[in-house]
């Protein structure tokens, strides 16, 4: 069960992570 989360966890950040760069392509000024 512990794997999971933390399998979970990193894919929750590669998505928090994605999302972040598709705000920054999509606001050039922040």
């Amino acid at each position: 069960m512990r794997r999971k989360q933390v399998a979970n966890l990193s894919h929750q950040q590669k998505l928090m992570l994605t999302v972040n760069q598709e705000r920054i392509l999509a606001n050039p000024r922040v």
